[in-house]
């Protein structure tokens, strides 16, 4: 039975989109291949600053201003910066707007550190990782920082934009990635994953407090009233006292710190410290005005000396250890920063900067671990799942499979008489060949791969096993040794459009993003007339955000095989991702545009489905969509749709189980849909990661880690295991945090002002 490239799935339509034929959608203006080649050959660099984007929508090209993060946000990329904000989201299990982190801060009045710039992103209000296919994992933290972006758009009382509603996300790649079955951040397999997630986000209630499932917290916690932080510094009140002298001189010392004369403000608040009783609370304040001294001065561990003394007055000290937390992060204590900042982002929620710093943590760490995981997996396969979906990805049924008649009749015994026979040379080396196709064919991926480098051993230019050598290589996870041995085979076949388009793809897991997109544009120009390479740096585009070239690259293989599934499926993901971008302008003009992205998406997905009704993929992707914009029961249609097509599929359960989490808080039964999706395919990573997140939310922590490991394991791409890693470190901090004592909690109970 031959391969076909998988995709994402989803199917109970909405009435106002109606199924249009395979032949004739409502579609983009259409793009010939030799302009979806010109746009592959220009890789979009990145640039912080604002350029105008322009996409073909229905027959007319539209522009809007958008930054490269914004693109970056819709694209889906997956770098584990953004996987990062997602697994610090879990620890503070609530959102905060997000400035740039200071250390030390210019202080306010009373001598605090002032608030930085205010953050410009709301958090996920749902946890929902909508994964659209069959692939490796991007993860739920790949995609949370879209779905936080897209929840900023979308605020209002009551109101979500279609784009933004609970569940908007990023399809995402390592981590997340929108595209579903194929691509570029599949767990080795370079198979894109939709991973669509908000992460483990804190159920909400109609009247929008906390339930009881996300502010449960170890009985050995101390009560935090995060009110009290909010309270106006009280009046210097000199009434002859040691604690009134002592208020004095800290407010000597707040103005030394605002013009900058630290020693001498460190000398003033030693003197308050002296002065003030060791009954009083307030001597916590006058060590923690010291430690921020310390903090300019980069006296790093005598910031900690001074927040441990603040805490030992007041555990419950926000400030104390955020200043403690960026103290150990600044002296690489990463491990100890992550469990300060965890705890003070409850108490600070005004602070937003505490969120990007467990970011930037959890991102350092999740990409540390990611990089010795990878390496020590090196020659090691993934999953047969992730592999089978990517070499589907270069089956096209207009091609005949060029060893299937060669093949019948054959079987590994008979093919092994032969090669020991045969004489040395190409004979051979074809022989080895095909005994290497037959074991691909049977998932014995480390024989297949000895016979295809046993056929270029007898025959160095046998192009074919160059090319199967290098895919395998690739597959093992060798990305330097593929490229090797795809360059070779190109010396030899300066054209040949498997090997551009598997060196394109090996280049894009290097991050060597431009190059591969330039490489598969050459794929595309080499033969006109094949989809494989459109199909390819379709998805290379959409990864890297760039919409409008990824929609040419679709338009131009549909032109070439209307009845392409994947690329109709693909094409749908590539609207919808549209119209999230468009969603983060804000620009009144888009809503319009919007609607019609959102139509198109939906219209794609059905053309899908009547080219093959018998494939889950296309459902689980209009679910997806359906549930980005709060359609629940439909989207449930559709995932229940994926499941009856394809009951050994883990996607469509998984999904099922996210959407209910969503859309009804019932843990019980979404636990059951995510266990049942491990049972059918105990290697589904984004199934693993999806129970992990929401154990982590039932307070299991022990078996969150434990999934997190099971994914970990089964993960070979570098940007995916950064973000399983980051968040594994985010429920790892929890635990010790629990076990200390002072894991958050929401309670009304006296804490220490931070306004000072």
């Amino acid at each position: 039975m031959a391969v076909t490239r998988g995709t994402a799935s989803s199917a109970a339509t909405p009435a106002s989109a109606g199924a249009p034929s395979a032949t004739s959608p409502a579609s983009p203006a259409s793009a010939s291949t030799a302009a979806a080649a010109a746009a592959a050959s220009q890789a979009s660099a990145a640039s912080a600053s604002s350029q105008n984007v322009a996409i073909p929508v229905f027959g007319r090209t539209i522009e809007l201003p958008l930054t490269h993060d914004q693109l970056l946000i819709v694209g889906g990329v997956a770098a584990a910066a953004v996987v990062a904000v997602g697994a610090a989201w879990i620890l503070s299990r609530g959102g905060r707007s997000q400035p740039k982190p200071d250390q030390g801060g210019a202080t306010d009045k009373d001598g605090e550190s002032a608030k930085t710039d205010k953050a410009t992103t709301a958090a996920p209000t749902t946890a929902s990782t909508t994964t659209t296919t069959t692939g490796a994992t991007t993860t739920a933290a790949a995609t949370a920082t879209a779905a936080t972006a897209a929840g900023a758009a979308g605020k209002g009382k009551g109101k979500k934009s279609a784009a933004a509603s609970t569940s908007a996300s990023t399809p995402a790649a390592s981590a997340t990635t929108s595209t579903t079955g194929k691509g570029k951040n599949a767990a080795a397999a370079t198979t894109n994953t939709t991973t669509t997630s908000t992460a483990p986000a804190t159920p909400v209630s109609k009247g929008g407090k906390k339930t009881a499932a996300a502010s449960a917290a170890s009985p050995n916690t101390p009560a935090v009233n995060k009110k009290a932080s909010a309270a106006a510094p009280a009046k210097e009140i000199d009434d002859g006292t040691p604690l009134a002298a002592a208020n004095k001189l800290k407010n000597e010392g707040n103005k030394l710190f605002n013009a900058s004369n630290y020693t001498e403000a460190i000398a003033k608040y030693t003197q308050a410290i002296e002065l003030c009783p060791a009954t009083e609370k307030e001597r916590a304040k006058f060590y923690c005005n010291r430690a921020a001294c310390h903090a300019k001065q980069s006296a790093h561990a005598l910031v900690i000396e001074d927040c441990n003394a603040a805490l030992a007055i007041d555990p419950a000290y926000g400030k104390a250890l955020q200043r403690r937390g960026l103290a150990h992060e600044s002296l690489g204590q990463l491990t100890e920063a992550i469990d300060d900042l965890s705890v003070a982002v409850h108490l600070m929620e005004e602070e937003a900067s505490l969120q990007t710093a467990l970011s930037r943590i959890l991102e350092s760490i999740g990409s540390s671990k990611a990089k010795e995981s990878a390496a020590a997996k090196h020659g090691n396969f993934p999953p047969a799942r992730i592999i089978k979906m990517y070499l589907g990805t270069f089956q096209q049924p207009d091609r005949e499979d060029k060893y299937a008649k060669e093949l019948e009749g054959k079987d590994e015994a008979s093919l092994t008489a032969e090669i020991e026979a045969a004489e040395s040379g190409a004979a051979k080396s074809k022989i080895y060949t095909l005994r290497g196709e037959l074991r691909l064919r049977a998932a014995q991926y480390p024989g297949a791969l000895a016979d295809f480098t046993s056929a270029v051993t007898e025959d160095g230019t046998n192009v074919w096993a160059l090319i199967q050598q290098g895919t395998l290589l690739h597959l093992s996870n060798d990305l330097k040794g593929a490229i090797v041995v795809l360059d070779k085979a190109l010396s030899l076949s300066a054209n040949n459009v498997d090997a551009l388009v598997r060196k394109g793809n090996v280049q894009f897991l290097l991050g060597e993003h431009q190059a591969a997109i330039k490489t598969l544009g050459e794929a595309i120009l080499a033969d006109t007339t094949r989809t494989v390479a459109l199909y390819h740096c379709a998805q290379a585009h959409q990864h890297t955000g760039n919409i409008e070239s990824a929609m040419e690259c679709y338009e131009a293989l549909l032109k070439l095989n209307p009845k392409d599934y994947d690329a109709w499926n693909q094409r749908g993901l590539s609207l919808y991702q549209f119209s999230l971008l468009l969603a983060q302008t804000g620009q009144q003009q888009a809503e319009a545009i919007m609607a019609q992205c959102l139509n198109g998406a939906i219209e794609s997905f059905h053309s899908a489905i009547a080219i093959d009704q018998t494939k889950p993929e296309a459902h689980n992707s209009l679910g997806y969509v359906l549930q980005g914009i709060n359609q629940v029961e439909p989207a449930l249609q559709e995932f229940d749709a994926a499941i009856s097509l394809d009951p050994t599929s883990p996607i469509g359960y998984t999904n099922k189980g996210l959407l209910i989490m969503q859309s009804s808080g019932d843990a019980v039964k979404a636990k059951a849909l995510h266990l049942k999706a491990i049972e059918v395919d105990p290697s589904c990573i984004e199934a693993r990661c999806n129970l992990a997140m929401l154990l982590f939310q039932l307070q299991d922590i022990d078996e969150a880690i434990r999934h997190y490991d099971e994914a970990i394991e089964l993960t070979f791409v570098e940007q995916d295991l950064a973000t399983i890693f980051a968040f594994r470190e985010a429920a790892l901090s929890r635990k010790r945090n629990i076990a200390r004592g002072i894991a958050p909690a929401v309670a009304e109970a006296p804490a220490t002002s931070d306004k000072k």
